[in-house]
């Protein structure tokens, strides 16, 4: 049985640590290492660590830089044939490594996801393409593998670092490895619960932090298409304006079904993006709704669904921005 480096960095979630490693060392795959990079300001994770008094854990203390190099540290110290990415405040299943080598092995792919369930304050189950053409395609709009559930070849990850001066650094990886025809895959099972809580990295998006994400997304839009078939969608989707207009809605939904009626990528993306655009419309009222339904008729789209319940009330009821209806997700799948 090939040995699996699991990497885990700690940044300030010591709350958490101990239901993530019970997790990783109770997995049911039994040759597994378990790398720990503490970029943590207090000592609360050594202690943590020494109460498991496992041989499987290996701690370093880390580079006190930011999360990119703290995995950059931990891939130079790993020495499995598989390394599987975890993050400290997350719950593995107990089959997920397990699974994720078998699935590797026997697709052909050297990097696998999975499906997430988050809990805290939030409770969807968050759902991936499967192959590697349709993820290909999927990470133009959206990071299509959960970064958390990532296992992949040792041998990819000691190729393909982190860029330590990108905050996206999960989008910006994938879509350079895809760059390189690295061939993705992700198992359409929920093998890991993901915390959502007000501390995590991802609850707070920051304005550099969409800069960012519209600078990978140029970059690598470029790989798929030429820079002028796709120059209006650009122009909408990596633009300075935090909020769209009707028109600019229309162009990104349109640009998205017309890759759907090639046959590149199925439906699910067209119906995961079209509430997103929707919901930074500059101006909720019933125009939006209207919009909405005639988009989803023109696509052939089911109607009925929580997200045209969700864009119905923000656009009747022209709900605030700062409104905890506006921001509530669970309709949004």
């Amino acid at each position: 049985m090939r040995m699996v480096s699991v990497i885990m960095p700690v940044m300030d979630n010591e709350k958490y640590l101990s239901k993530a490693i019970e997790s990783i060392l109770n997995q049911s795959y039994e040759n597994i290492e378990l790398i720990i990079v503490d970029d943590s300001k207090h000592e609360l994770c050594l202690e943590i660590i020494k109460k498991f008094n496992s041989k499987s854990i290996k701690y370093f203390k880390g580079p006190q830089s930011n999360l990119s190099s703290a995995l950059n540290m931990a891939i130079d110290n790993a020495n499995g044939d598989y390394i599987a990415r975890m993050d400290s405040d997350d719950i593995a299943h107990p089959d997920r490594i397990s699974l994720q080598v078998k699935a590797l092995n026997l697709n052909g792919w050297q990097i696998c996801g999975t499906w997430i369930k988050q809990f805290g304050n939030d409770s969807r189950i968050c759902t991936y393409p499967a192959d590697s053409e349709q993820i290909k395609y999927w990470m133009m709009f959206t990071c299509a593998i959960a970064h958390p559930t990532v296992l992949a070849r040792a041998q990819i990850f000691h190729k393909f670092k982190y860029n330590t001066d990108s905050r996206v650094e999960d989008h910006e990886l994938w879509t350079r490895m895809l760059r390189s025809n690295v061939i993705f895959g992700n198992i359409p099972l929920v093998l890991l619960n993901y915390r959502r809580h007000e501390d995590a990295s991802t609850s707070n998006v920051s304005e550099k932090l969409i800069f960012e994400r519209g600078k990978v997304i140029k970059n690598y839009s470029i790989f798929l298409y030429t820079p002028k078939s796709i120059k209006s969608y650009l122009e909408c989707s990596c633009g300075t304006s935090n909020m769209y207009n009707l028109d600019q809605i229309k162009t990104l939904c349109d640009f998205v079904s017309g890759i759907v009626e090639k046959g590149v990528v199925n439906t699910d993306l067209l119906l995961k993006m079209m509430p997103v655009y929707f919901r930074k419309c500059e101006k909720m009222n019933t125009n939006v709704f209207l919009l909405y339904i005639k988009l989803l008729r023109k696509y052939n789209l089911p109607i009925f669904a929580y997200e045209t319940l969700y864009i119905l009330i923000l656009s009747i009821f022209n709900i605030n921005r700062n409104s905890k209806l506006y921001t509530l997700k669970k309709f949004i799948s």
